[in-house]
């Protein structure tokens, strides 16, 4: 039985999600205490006692302490149980974040699953469908698995009540060449969207303007989609930039409140920190490779300035595969360079 701090390092649902996602895969069951310490109402909330739910159906997990408020959580794995599921993560909950919990088990598993989530798909805090599309899933096949996702109907921030269909065809081994991704290459296109739903045109336009006069980019760039949806507002800026050997997703979503161009300056800094660095991946896509990194047994990633978030999953993962280490360098301008190997059996 595998004990588990959950105050450890960012000390949120991260490191619930994370060793949800290990256990299934390895089958070693854990305890965890201290459930999301670091966060201002600690314990279990609703949308995390859906993720144990979902994944100890996938599994048929022996659970106990899954309550609200919970902060320690018994999580006794069975075998993974391919299929089809569907789940709700209610108006806000992000699909993103219960794939990231399910996906390691069901891409390894005996046969095709086929998933239905209802929830948040474009959320802040959590991965954009847009993200998964094309920053992380064409990685992912790097490994052997395929894994497609369409995107039924969107749900933003903060109204939620998306639809997302997932087909996942696994690998029961995953290929074991390691994956580099320690340079991105020449740029091949860069583009910039920015969705309104139930909005004023203005809110884009003013956006437009004020990514514009951080990057100065062509505004060529730039594409304006306005949606309709009954669920209420949305406003979202998302920057890809695709490169020889990798595609960045950056995003960031206008607040209730907030003047429309704060969005739309926090995304082209974000941008342009990336593109200075010699990163090739970024922080968030480096965090989501890292997982079947380690399960196919290696492979090592340039990156920018790894989170807490990061440092923290590898503590999670290297507590279930105990074959597996991690080693973080400086690696040129504004870049770090992420190691993941395999040990070497005594």
């Amino acid at each position: 039985m595998i004990r588990l701090d959950g105050s450890y390092g960012e000390g949120g649902g991260q490191i619930l999600r994370s060793a949800l996602a290990l256990s299934m895969v390895t089958r070693k069951p854990f305890i965890m205490e201290n459930i999301r310490a670091r966060r201002s109402k600690p314990g279990l909330a609703p949308v995390h006692q859906v993720f144990v739910e979902a994944a100890a159906k996938v599994c048929k997990a022996s659970v106990s302490g899954n309550e609200q408020g919970s902060k320690t959580l018994k999580f006794e794995p069975g075998i993974t149980v391919p299929g089809w599921y569907e789940f709700s993560l209610g108006s806000r909950g992000a699909t993103a974040l219960l794939l990231q919990t399910l996906l390691p088990a069901l891409m390894t598993a005996a046969g095709p699953s086929v998933l239905r989530f209802v929830g948040g798909t474009h959320v802040p805090l959590a991965p954009s469908v847009d993200f998964l599309q094309h920053a992380f899933l064409p990685h992912l096949k790097k490994f052997g698995p395929k894994v497609d996702i369409e995107l039924a109907s969107p749900g933003y921030y903060p109204s939620g009540g998306g639809r997302v269909n997932i087909d996942i065809d696994p690998r029961r081994r995953l290929y074991m060449e390691p994956l580099d991704l320690s340079r991105r290459g020449r740029l091949m296109e860069r583009q910039v969207r920015i969705l309104i739903a139930n909005l004023n045109q203005n809110t884009a336009r003013r956006q437009k303007e004020a990514f514009l006069a951080e990057t100065h980019w062509d505004p060529a760039c730039v594409v304006i989609d306005d949606i309709e949806q009954n669920k209420g507002p949305g406003n979202m800026i998302c920057v890809i930039l695709r490169y020889e050997h990798v595609t960045e997703v950056i995003t960031q979503y206008g607040q209730m409140g907030d003047p429309p161009e704060r969005a739309a300056r926090k995304a082209a800094v974000e941008t342009e920190f990336y593109m200075e660095s010699e990163a090739a991946v970024g922080e968030h896509l480096a965090d989501q490779l890292l997982l079947p990194m380690a399960l196919a047994g290696g492979g090592r990633m340039s990156t920018t300035s790894p989170s807490l978030h990061t440092r923290t999953n590898m503590h999670i993962i290297s507590q279930f595969l105990d074959n597996v280490s991690f080693d973080v360098d400086p690696h040129g301008d504004k870049a770090w360079m992420i190691h993941v190997r395999k040990k070497l059996e005594e």
